[in-house]
């Protein structure tokens, strides 16, 4: 049978909706509706949803999609037990999750497994970042100072670049003590924590 228009302030139904009755366009629902068991739309849309809750955490709840490498969206711990936790993003098969991506609950992000590329699809190690000519690769901020280092390629090769000429390149050990240093001078100190030589630029050897 087909239904061509249903409208119904509250809907409330137990398993299936009769698999007989074909509802075309024609179901609108105002206030509050629930359903226990399985709403299955037969490879059809769901559209116009404001929010969408998920009401309880674990790796058996979330968002799953049924084909391809059945990722899934959920909370959980890192065991993928039914508590709250951390999101994960995860592929896998037969019941087995392979966690891709990891936001924790501090604010961290975690890529438990391969690699990460930015500006490139095919990263060839742990961390890759490509990007055209004459621009800085990887740069690191201090707001607190705002200043800022970078590391790069350009057309001269490798170069580490600072945003102030006043800064200095340390080489530091384990415990953070400078063991070589270069500063934007022209002169060399030798003393007895480090050894530091001056501008580089000048003319002749340091």
């Amino acid at each position: 049978s087909i239904i061509t228009n249903l409208t119904a302030s509250n809907i409330s139904a137990s398993g299936y909706i009769s698999s007989s009755t074909l509802y075309s366009n024609a179901l609108n629902v105002y206030g509050n509706s629930s359903m226990v068991g399985v709403l299955n739309m037969n490879n059809y849309d769901i559209q116009g949803i404001n929010s969408l809750t998920i009401s309880d955490p674990g790796s058996s709840e979330g968002i799953t999609w049924s084909g391809g490498y059945g990722w899934s969206i959920f909370e959980s711990p890192n065991d993928f037990s039914n508590t709250s936790g951390n999101l994960h993003i995860v592929s896998g098969s037969g019941g087995v999750n392979v966690r891709r991506i990891t936001l924790n609950t501090d604010g961290t992000s975690v890529f438990p497994t391969g690699s990460v590329g930015i500006g490139t699809d095919s990263p060839n190690s742990k961390l890759e970042v490509a990007g055209p000519s004459g621009t800085s690769n990887i740069t690191t901020k201090n707001t607190t100072l705002n200043r800022s280092g970078s590391f790069g390629i350009d057309g001269s090769g490798v170069y580490i670049q600072n945003s102030n000429d006043g800064d200095y390149f340390d080489f530091k050990n384990a415990s953070g003590t400078s063991r070589f240093r270069l500063v934007y001078d022209t002169n060399t100190y030798i003393n007895t924590t480090y050894t530091s030589i001056g501008n580089l630029s000048n003319s002749g050897s340091k």
